[in-house]
């Protein structure tokens, strides 16, 4: 919590051990995460889930709560249980899916396993998303492939999804993908820590006139909330911070007329990176041979959980020149 400024969210099937996690920093609670319990056969009722959910409400009346509808329960069973949830005080409702999303055969075959594992999280989301007012966030078995189908059915947001942020487009998909009144949460993590290493250098205000027009539509046209977290290091350019002061300084300007219908949002924060005054660019022979073994050794465990055609897309997602792309050939 003292090191980040993203919402952290804390999850158990136990409302007594909620206060504690958000006396010690988290923003919102959860109540799912049945896997284990489904792995000793052991399953939540309707019944017993709304008790949970009232008992959460009592303690923690103004926390943001997120409830989990399990996917053992009929399509229309989760719908119904969704409603009744919005109406005892859930801020958010999380689908359930298959509990894998790494397929074990390559190709098609296995672009068919990500979609049969992700049909379950995918229609609830459908069916739920057009019951209740609220959002719904879907979670279990979904991939990078499955990912945009959930934000179709209906889902407001999805979990463990990533794009690769040194691609100008994954940007703008992303931007993009937020719903009327929803939110996006960007990391410029990698951009700005990794840029430089790529072989044509591309820093944020190379983007600003792509990115900024779709920021400025995500916050004043679909009243959005946008979060952004930006790694600070020793290599950090001034014209990054001023660019990302303009994004500030354009919202600040929108909700102060009064003729301006303005609801949306969007919080810059900075990670300063522990030591990052000795951070920069590899300088010498030896440092880039130690970074390029270290990049060698990420994309191989990378590798390993990929199917064929994430590995393909990841090859086409890295800029190389002849020699870099023998190398990244011999190490994909």
């Amino acid at each position: 919590m003292m090191i980040l400024f993203l919402q952290i969210c804390v999850s158990s099937v136990d409302p007594l051990a909620f206060p504690s996690a958000v006396e010690a920093g988290a923003q919102m609670v959860e109540i799912g995460n049945y896997d284990s319990f489904y792995e000793m056969g052991i399953q939540f009722s309707p019944e017993q889930i709304l008790k949970l959910t009232r008992e959460t409400r009592r303690i923690l009346p103004s926390i943001t709560l997120s409830v989990t509808v399990p996917h053992m329960l009929s399509l229309p069973d989760q719908v119904k249980l969704a409603e009744l949830l919005e109406q005892e005080g859930a801020d958010i409702i999380q689908t359930e899916g298959g509990k894998y999303s790494s397929p074990s055969k390559p190709g098609v075959l296995g672009l068919i396993e990500k979609v049969t594992t992700a049909t379950p999280t995918l229609a609830a989301a459908y069916s739920i998303s057009r019951a209740v007012q609220i959002p719904v966030m879907c979670s279990s078995g979904l991939s990078a492939v499955t990912a945009p189908m959930a934000l179709t059915a209906g889902a407001a947001g999805v979990l463990s999804f990533q794009r690769f942020q040194a691609d100008e487009q994954g940007w703008v998909d992303t931007i993009k993908s937020v719903r009327f009144g929803g939110a996006v949460r960007i990391s410029t993590m990698d951009w700005l820590g990794q840029s430089q290493y790529l072989r044509q250098t591309v820093f944020w205000p190379s983007l600003s006139s792509a990115v900024s027009e779709l920021l400025k539509q995500v916050i004043f046209s679909k009243h959005a909330l946008v979060n952004m977290l930006v790694t600070y290091w020793s290599h950090f350019l001034d014209g990054t911070d001023e660019y990302l002061k303009s994004i500030l300084y354009s919202t600040i300007l929108c909700h102060s007329s009064s003729r301006n219908n303005c609801k949306g949002r969007v919080n810059i924060k900075y990670y300063i990176v522990p030591g990052y005054k000795k951070t920069g660019a590899a300088k010498s022979n030896k440092d880039r041979c130690a970074d390029d073994k270290l990049k060698k050794m990420a994309l191989r465990v990378i590798a390993e959980s990929l199917s064929e055609e994430e590995i393909a897309g990841l090859k086409e997602a890295i800029p190389c020149d002849g020699h870099q792309q023998q190398r990244l050939d011999e190490v994909l």
